[in-house]
Parts: C-alpha cells; structure tokens; sequence
C-alpha cells in the first residue's frame, strides 16, 4: 500500500512472517508510520522460531537501506539495498542468521490472503484502535436502511437482528432525519480548507477531502490533501517536489522540480497547477489559491528538518522579502539541531529560506545555483544523503 496512506490507518502494527516470531508493536517516542527512531512497546503474538522464547523488540532505528526493529541488535531488519546491510529476521534480536531456514525467500508488507505454503511471507498489518472499538462507543450512528432510484428498500445486515424495532420506529415516527454526506467528504459539503474541517471536525483524520478555498459556488471545489497531525493539524498540502539530480546535489544541474506557478523569471523546471494528493505525487496547487487557504507554512523533507513558519515582515505565499518567525517540528538531520529560518529572500530562480545563509533554497534553474537543503543554515550541502525518493513537501495554513 501507498507508505503515505499508512500514517492515516493507525500508529500500531503487526508482524506475521513464517520465518521470523509474530510481534505486535504500540509507538512509544519511535514509530514506524512516521519513521521516526525511538523506543517501542511490543508483544510476542506467536513463537514462529524455537530459539529464543519471548524475545521482543524494544525500539526502531531508520537506516538508508530502510528501517529495523532492535532487541539487542536487529530483530527484523526491513533492508531493501542489494549491497551492504542483509534483511536480518532474527528471533533472538543479535542480528545473526538465526531465522528458520529451509524456505524459498518471498516477502511483502501489507494485508495479505494466505500465499503457497512453501515461501517465507512477512506481513505488516496496521490498526486503528478506534474504528476497532467503535461498535462500543454508544454515540456511532449505523446506517440501517436505504432506497435505490426504483423504491426499492435494502435493511443493511447490521440491523438485520432488530428489523421490527425498526419498522415500529418508522411506523410511529419515532426517528431522526440526518445529513448523509458529513463535512469534507463530497463537493457538494466541501470544506472552506483544512484548517476549516480541522475546526468543524476536530476527530478528522489525515487524508484527501473536497476543499472550496473561494467559498464561493461548490462548483469549483477540489480535492486536496490534509495533515491533520502534525503541528496541531489543519494543514492543505500543496506542493510535493523532488529534484533534478540529487546525486549531484551541488551541482548547476540540479534543481527542484516541478515548481509551483510563482513568479520566477530565472526558473526553467517544469511549472505545475495540478493539486498535488500524496506526499510523492509531484505537482503543486495553484499558486494563487495558496494566499487563499493561509499565511502559515510547514516544510516536510526526507532530507532537511521539518519546519512550521508564521509571517512577520516576509511571506511566502505572498512571495515578499523579510522575516519569519519559524519552529523545528522534526529533526530529520543529525547535524545542527534546533538551528531553523529567520528570513525569506526572493530570487530569480525561485525563494529562499535563511539563517546565517540559506537552509531550504527552492532553485528552480538547472543552471547556476543548486536547490539548497541545509539544516545549519549554511548554504552547504549537508543535506540528508543517499535518501530513496528524495522529496519535500510544502502545507499551508
């Protein structure tokens, strides 16, 4: 499944393989949704392995071959490089060869129906508590019956067992008309933005929904993507970008892309006004809508620190010079902690975010200066390396 879509179904997961112990695994300061190192809080579900009963996981490191879950060392190393590091599924956590043997290799992540017999299968399953527990929550409405265009009535089957209960209640009018279409979910309830349905649903999670940013005629709503998690929520997402040639990060050649339909006379990558939907759909909105849906900013890059930004005499969306009052929201380098932006300069190429120098330049030339992701604020490549599908990601609010 999409890695995007993972983040919106739940925090916990399941590991079932037939060469390796189930585990089921609860976030503590690390997660595997959010890819982020730290400690785990995990149980055996069933001993696979006869080496080493009731030995756990206890925390989540992320590698650049992919992520692994450690006792003592590896437990299950999910490495996906072909030279370097080896995908351990070791039961006892030392990261040795001590996986059951004997099978032919075939493994995936994801829900899965039972495959031949004779391969090793692991799968990750992930679990939302709340739709889990839901049908004990006495304030969920169920949908119980319904008409198609021709009259015809459908009882669902999950009010099969109280069917004359409900024709007394229909009978004696003992019943409540509802909007079938909550807030978000269709064109004709589109959302104002995500902030919007962020304040009118504060349980809604992160995923696509229909905004109006011109509250005007639903006619011209849309779909976009909202992060109702990080930083308090209520954020649009619009632009995803990768770059022209991350190998050579420094490079003249090298440049963000696509960019958005902003004023850049000295950018030649490819414009984009498609609504970007997912984290590595690369595409951005409209520029001119972004004024529209808010003043703030979030910057979410697999190889620079995530930040979240408020105007002070600078605005990105309204591409003007200045200050910006900006907080570190994640700590994606190991180098430079805590240092963020305090200015936005505007160049030809495209803007620039600033400490002492540039820590994000979105370069939009393939010519001259290079797309800057600097977590120190240098203007120096000390950009996260050897990353798989580099990319940035830009939310408004």
């Amino acid at each position: 499944m999409n890695f995007d879509l993972w983040r919106t179904i739940g925090k916990e997961f399941l590991i079932k393989s037939n060469i390796n112990n189930w585990i089921a695994c609860k976030e503590g300061s690390g997660s595997l949704v959010m890819q982020k190192d730290g400690s785990l809080s995990c149980k055996l579900v069933k001993q696979v392995s006869k080496q080493c009963a009731g030995v756990v996981p206890k925390s989540i490191t992320m590698h650049a071959h992919g992520p692994y879950i450690n006792s003592a060392g590896h437990y299950y190393f999910f490495a996906g490089g072909r030279s370097g590091g080896w995908p351990t599924h070791d039961p006892c956590g030392r990261n040795q060869a001590n996986q059951v043997k004997g099978l032919h290799i075939y493994s995936f992540f994801g829900v899965s129906v039972n495959q031949i017999s004779d391969s090793a299968q692991t799968h990750v399953l992930m679990r939302d508590k709340f739709y889990l527990r839901r049908a004990l929550d006495k304030n969920i409405r169920y949908k119980v019956l319904e008409m198609d265009p021709k009259g015809n009535l459908y009882l669902h089957k999950t009010a099969f067992l109280c069917n004359n209960d409900i024709i007394k209640r229909l009978v004696s009018g003992k019943y409540h008309l509802v909007d079938s279409t909550p807030i978000g979910l269709s064109k004709d309830s589109s959302a104002l933005n995500c902030k919007d349905l962020k304040t009118k649903v504060p349980s809604a999670t992160s995923g696509v929904y229909w905004i109006d940013p011109d509250a005007g005629s639903h006619s011209n709503a849309f779909q976009a993507y909202c992060d109702q998690q990080t930083e308090g929520g209520g954020w649009t997402f619009v632009w995803s970008y990768t770059f022209t040639a991350y190998s050579s990060f420094t490079s003249g050649a090298n440049a963000v892309t696509p960019r958005p339909a902003w004023t850049a006379s000295g950018a030649n990558t490819r414009v984009s006004t498609t609504v970007p939907l997912s984290e590595t759909h690369y595409e951005a909105m409209n520029f001119a809508l972004w004024r529209t849906i808010g003043k703030e900013f979030l910057i979410k890059s697999n190889i620079d620190n995530w930040i979240a930004c408020k105007e002070g005499s600078g605005s990105l969306v309204m591409q003007k010079a200045g200050s910006l009052s900006c907080k570190l929201v994640k700590q994606v380098s190991k180098q430079c902690a805590g240092v963020v932006p305090k200015t936005i300069s505007m160049y030809s190429p495209g803007p620039s975010l600033n400490t002492a120098s540039h820590n994000y330049y979105f370069d939009g030339s393939t010519s001259g200066s290079w797309p800057t992701h600097d977590p120190c604020g240098r203007n120096q490549a000390n950009q996260v390396k050897g990353v798989v599908n580099p990319h940035g990601n830009i939310f408004v609010r």
